[in-house]
């Protein structure tokens, strides 16, 4: 059954929160969208169990996540059984609900900075984790964002992502190779590479649980899989989905 809530925002409040956004330099701006934008673990457990503890009924069930095609991807169970799952579930609730002001705050940056594929480029590879030889696709998805062809951002930045966390794996003196079924050795996937504790040191327990939740997760966005895979129709890939994509580059900035 079909279930709804209604909570009133003024556009007072709105373009309050958006003013303070984009009040500063180009790179203090980038940097707020990225922090403020980055689900905090304990305020989502917190969350959780508010949900549990007032509205039990709603968990009683076994539910079923289904994709556009109504093939079941995934199953959760209670918080009690489940935690992490529903966990994981809620985060990426939270996704579609944020992602209004999400991109009220990103037009309106666009349109108070006028940025550049380059100097957006400029500000991430100010981390060393960003390599040379990629410089080109990134920047090829950057403009790609800019100039709202939101498929082709999508389909060229993802890919990107895998490679980064590898080049932070190795800074970091761990391995991004495991055994091949041929006698050789094969890159780590990005779910062994969120799964590597250098990540979860390095980039904090918010944001590699935003990565999974994001990117690789049945019972979250799943994100890079999905993209990889070849399964969403076009209309699936929004200006929601490549803001978020564009924020997990933000995210990489950090370290």
């Amino acid at each position: 059954k079909e279930r709804s809530m209604e909570h009133p925002i003024s556009q007072e409040e709105i373009d309050k929160f958006v003013d303070l956004a984009v009040a500063g330099t180009f790179e203090e701006v980038l940097a707020k969208i990225t922090c403020w934008f980055i689900p905090k673990k304990d305020l989502m457990e917190k969350q959780l169990d508010d949900l549990y503890q007032h509205h039990p009924p709603s968990f009683l069930i076994s539910r079923q996540l289904v994709d556009g095609k109504g093939r079941t991807v995934a199953k959760l169970g209670n918080p009690q059984e489940d935690y992490d799952a529903n966990l994981i579930h809620l985060m990426s609730q939270n996704f579609n609900m944020i992602a209004i002001i999400f991109r009220i705050i990103m037009d309106r940056f666009i349109a108070e900075f006028g940025p550049s594929a380059s100097s957006i480029v400029d500000y991430l590879y100010s981390s060393p984790i960003f390599v040379d030889s990629k410089r080109e696709i990134i920047e090829l998805g950057i403009q790609a964002y800019l100039d709202g062809s939101y498929i082709s951002a999508v389909h060229l930045l993802i890919p990107q992502v895998e490679d980064i966390l590898r080049k932070l794996v190795e800074i970091k003196g761990g391995s991004v190779l495991r055994q091949g079924k041929y006698g050789g050795y094969d890159y780590k996937g990005l779910n062994q590479l969120l799964s590597d504790p250098i990540i979860s040191t390095v980039l904090g327990e918010d944001i590699t649980l935003y990565f999974n939740a994001l990117l690789t997760d049945q019972r979250g966005w799943n994100l890079r899989n999905i993209i990889s895979h070849g399964i969403p129709p076009t209309d699936f890939i929004d200006a929601s989905i490549a803001d978020r994509v564009l924020h997990v580059f933000l995210c990489l900035a950090l370290y």
